[in-house]
Protein backbone atom coordinates (compact mmCIF):
# COMPACT_ATOMS: atom_id res chain seq x y z
CA UNK A 1 0.00 0.00 0.00
CA UNK A 2 2.65 2.28 0.94
CA UNK A 3 4.80 1.82 -2.60
CA UNK A 4 1.19 2.31 -4.20
CA UNK A 5 0.48 5.38 -2.66
CA UNK A 6 4.23 6.41 -3.23
CA UNK A 7 3.53 5.56 -7.22
CA UNK A 8 0.13 7.53 -7.19
CA UNK A 9 2.28 10.94 -5.99
CA UNK A 10 5.35 10.38 -8.14
CA UNK A 11 2.31 10.04 -11.00
CA UNK A 12 0.33 13.04 -9.97
CA UNK A 13 3.98 15.07 -9.49
CA UNK A 14 5.11 14.32 -12.75
CA UNK A 15 1.55 15.22 -14.67
CA UNK A 16 1.66 18.87 -12.70
CA UNK A 17 5.12 19.10 -14.16
CA UNK A 18 3.96 18.19 -17.29
CA UNK A 19 1.08 20.70 -17.54
CA UNK A 20 2.78 23.26 -16.69
CA UNK A 21 5.62 22.92 -18.58
CA UNK A 22 2.97 23.20 -21.57
CA UNK A 23 0.97 25.85 -20.91
CA UNK A 24 2.48 28.31 -17.75
CA UNK A 25 -0.54 30.54 -18.41
CA UNK A 26 -3.23 28.64 -16.97
CA UNK A 27 -4.65 28.38 -13.70
CA UNK A 28 -4.81 31.30 -11.06
CA UNK A 29 -3.04 34.36 -11.01
CA UNK A 30 -2.20 37.42 -8.24
CA UNK A 31 -0.45 40.63 -9.67
CA UNK A 32 0.65 43.83 -8.90
CA UNK A 33 1.38 46.75 -11.05
CA UNK A 34 2.70 50.50 -11.56
CA UNK A 35 3.24 52.61 -14.32
CA UNK A 36 0.87 56.30 -15.42
CA UNK A 37 -3.13 57.24 -16.06
CA UNK A 38 -4.79 59.92 -17.72
CA UNK A 39 -8.29 60.41 -17.26
CA UNK A 40 -10.04 63.39 -18.92
CA UNK A 41 -13.46 64.13 -17.53
CA UNK A 42 -16.12 66.00 -18.80
CA UNK A 43 -19.03 68.20 -16.89
CA UNK A 44 -21.22 70.11 -19.51
CA UNK A 45 -24.86 70.67 -20.34
CA UNK A 46 -25.95 71.98 -16.90
CA UNK A 47 -29.48 72.80 -16.52
CA UNK A 48 -28.93 76.33 -15.01
CA UNK A 49 -26.84 77.53 -17.99
CA UNK A 50 -23.01 77.10 -16.01
CA UNK A 51 -20.38 75.83 -17.59
CA UNK A 52 -17.64 74.08 -16.58
CA UNK A 53 -13.32 73.53 -17.67
CA UNK A 54 -11.29 70.98 -16.36
CA UNK A 55 -7.77 69.65 -16.67
CA UNK A 56 -6.74 66.06 -16.69
CA UNK A 57 -6.66 63.59 -13.83
CA UNK A 58 -3.47 62.18 -13.69
CA UNK A 59 -1.47 59.77 -11.60
CA UNK A 60 0.39 56.85 -10.59
CA UNK A 61 -1.67 53.76 -10.09
CA UNK A 62 -0.84 50.76 -8.02
CA UNK A 63 -3.12 48.39 -9.21
CA UNK A 64 -4.31 44.77 -7.79
CA UNK A 65 -5.30 42.36 -10.04
CA UNK A 66 -6.71 38.27 -9.41
CA UNK A 67 -7.93 35.78 -12.01
CA UNK A 68 -8.03 32.72 -13.15
CA UNK A 69 -7.72 31.22 -17.22
CA UNK A 70 -8.58 28.03 -19.16
CA UNK A 71 -7.16 26.47 -21.82
CA UNK A 72 -8.95 26.61 -25.63
CA UNK A 73 -6.25 25.08 -26.90
CA UNK A 74 -2.10 24.38 -27.18
CA UNK A 75 -1.75 28.05 -28.05
CA UNK A 76 -5.07 29.86 -27.22
CA UNK A 77 -6.10 31.00 -23.38
CA UNK A 78 -9.28 32.21 -21.80
CA UNK A 79 -9.72 33.68 -18.68
CA UNK A 80 -11.90 36.30 -16.00
CA UNK A 81 -9.83 39.16 -14.17
CA UNK A 82 -10.54 41.65 -11.40
CA UNK A 83 -8.69 44.55 -10.82
CA UNK A 84 -8.40 46.98 -8.42
CA UNK A 85 -6.34 50.49 -8.15
CA UNK A 86 -5.24 50.44 -4.52
CA UNK A 87 -4.70 54.83 -4.55
CA UNK A 88 -6.92 57.53 -5.32
CA UNK A 89 -5.72 59.35 -8.64
CA UNK A 90 -5.38 63.53 -8.33
CA UNK A 91 -4.34 66.45 -10.05
CA UNK A 92 -7.30 67.50 -12.06
CA UNK A 93 -8.36 71.11 -11.28
CA UNK A 94 -12.29 72.65 -12.17
CA UNK A 95 -13.31 75.79 -13.01
CA UNK A 96 -17.12 76.45 -13.08
CA UNK A 97 -18.25 79.67 -14.63
CA UNK A 98 -22.39 80.87 -13.03
CA UNK A 99 -23.70 84.02 -13.42
CA UNK A 100 -20.23 85.24 -14.52
CA UNK A 101 -18.44 83.92 -11.89
CA UNK A 102 -16.13 81.35 -12.06
CA UNK A 103 -15.01 78.85 -9.40
CA UNK A 104 -12.49 76.59 -8.82
CA UNK A 105 -12.27 73.24 -7.02
CA UNK A 106 -10.61 70.01 -7.12
CA UNK A 107 -11.64 66.49 -8.60
CA UNK A 108 -9.86 63.36 -8.07
CA UNK A 109 -10.96 59.32 -8.94
CA UNK A 110 -11.36 56.81 -6.44
CA UNK A 111 -12.80 52.86 -6.50
CA UNK A 112 -11.42 52.31 -10.18
CA UNK A 113 -12.11 48.68 -10.74
CA UNK A 114 -13.13 46.49 -13.56
CA UNK A 115 -13.71 43.09 -14.81
CA UNK A 116 -13.04 41.77 -17.50
CA UNK A 117 -12.53 38.59 -20.15
CA UNK A 118 -9.35 37.83 -21.37
CA UNK A 119 -7.96 36.03 -24.29
CA UNK A 120 -4.33 35.03 -24.94
CA UNK A 121 -2.40 33.66 -27.78
CA UNK A 122 1.37 32.09 -26.43
CA UNK A 123 4.04 32.98 -28.26
CA UNK A 124 6.19 29.84 -26.70
CA UNK A 125 5.74 28.24 -23.23
CA UNK A 126 6.83 30.80 -21.01
CA UNK A 127 5.49 34.37 -23.38
CA UNK A 128 1.80 35.44 -24.18
CA UNK A 129 -0.01 38.45 -25.40
CA UNK A 130 -3.44 38.81 -25.03
CA UNK A 131 -6.40 41.29 -25.12
CA UNK A 132 -9.43 42.02 -22.38
CA UNK A 133 -12.59 43.37 -22.47
CA UNK A 134 -14.54 44.10 -19.96
CA UNK A 135 -16.65 46.57 -17.65
CA UNK A 136 -15.10 49.74 -15.62
CA UNK A 137 -16.63 51.75 -13.29
CA UNK A 138 -14.72 54.78 -10.85
CA UNK A 139 -16.32 56.97 -8.53
CA UNK A 140 -15.22 61.02 -7.90
CA UNK A 141 -13.29 62.50 -4.62
CA UNK A 142 -12.46 66.15 -3.75
CA UNK A 143 -14.97 67.53 -5.82
CA UNK A 144 -18.12 69.73 -4.48
CA UNK A 145 -20.78 66.79 -5.61
CA UNK A 146 -18.82 63.69 -6.47
CA UNK A 147 -20.41 61.13 -8.53
CA UNK A 148 -20.64 57.27 -9.65
CA UNK A 149 -19.36 56.64 -13.64
CA UNK A 150 -18.92 53.33 -15.36
CA UNK A 151 -18.35 51.83 -18.60
CA UNK A 152 -15.68 50.04 -20.52
CA UNK A 153 -12.16 48.88 -20.91
CA UNK A 154 -10.47 47.81 -23.13
CA UNK A 155 -6.43 46.44 -23.40
CA UNK A 156 -3.84 44.64 -24.52
CA UNK A 157 -0.39 43.19 -22.98
CA UNK A 158 2.47 40.89 -23.06
CA UNK A 159 3.06 38.63 -20.29
CA UNK A 160 6.42 36.29 -19.58
CA UNK A 161 7.42 34.07 -17.12
CA UNK A 162 10.91 33.95 -14.92
CA UNK A 163 10.27 30.24 -13.71
CA UNK A 164 7.28 28.13 -14.16
CA UNK A 165 5.29 30.57 -11.49
CA UNK A 166 6.56 33.61 -11.30
CA UNK A 167 5.86 36.91 -13.87
CA UNK A 168 6.35 39.91 -15.53
CA UNK A 169 4.14 42.14 -18.04
CA UNK A 170 3.53 45.51 -19.65
CA UNK A 171 -0.33 46.47 -20.36
CA UNK A 172 -1.92 49.03 -22.09
CA UNK A 173 -5.35 49.85 -21.04
CA UNK A 174 -8.29 52.30 -22.52
CA UNK A 175 -10.98 52.84 -20.11
CA UNK A 176 -14.03 54.94 -21.63
CA UNK A 177 -17.53 56.18 -19.28
CA UNK A 178 -20.08 56.81 -21.44
CA UNK A 179 -21.77 60.48 -20.93
CA UNK A 180 -24.07 60.28 -18.03
CA UNK A 181 -26.87 62.12 -16.67
CA UNK A 182 -26.38 63.16 -13.29
CA UNK A 183 -28.43 65.36 -10.35
CA UNK A 184 -27.55 67.87 -7.76
CA UNK A 185 -30.70 69.55 -6.12
CA UNK A 186 -32.41 71.07 -8.53
CA UNK A 187 -29.22 71.32 -11.57
CA UNK A 188 -29.13 67.88 -14.04
CA UNK A 189 -25.79 67.98 -16.22
CA UNK A 190 -23.93 65.23 -17.58
CA UNK A 191 -20.75 63.89 -17.05
CA UNK A 192 -18.24 61.57 -18.77
CA UNK A 193 -14.59 60.41 -18.86
CA UNK A 194 -12.04 58.95 -21.31
CA UNK A 195 -8.99 57.32 -19.57
CA UNK A 196 -5.80 55.74 -20.49
CA UNK A 197 -3.19 53.55 -18.52
CA UNK A 198 0.28 51.94 -19.04
CA UNK A 199 1.05 49.35 -16.67
CA UNK A 200 3.94 47.24 -15.54
CA UNK A 201 3.94 44.60 -12.90
CA UNK A 202 4.94 41.35 -11.97
CA UNK A 203 2.45 38.17 -10.67
CA UNK A 204 2.62 34.82 -9.40
CA UNK A 205 0.58 32.00 -11.01
CA UNK A 206 -0.40 28.77 -9.11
Amino acid sequence: MKSFFCYCLTYLLFAFTAHAESNRFIGGHIQIATGFQLNNPTLDNYSDSQSTSSSPVKGIPLVFGAGYSLSLSGSKVIGLSYERNLVDTYSASLATTSSGTTKSSSLAYSNQQRLSVTGGHLLNNFAMVYGKLGYASLSTTKADNNFDLSGYVLGVGYKSFLNNFQYVFAEYNHTRMPKTGLVNGSVTYDAQSVGHELLFGVGLQF
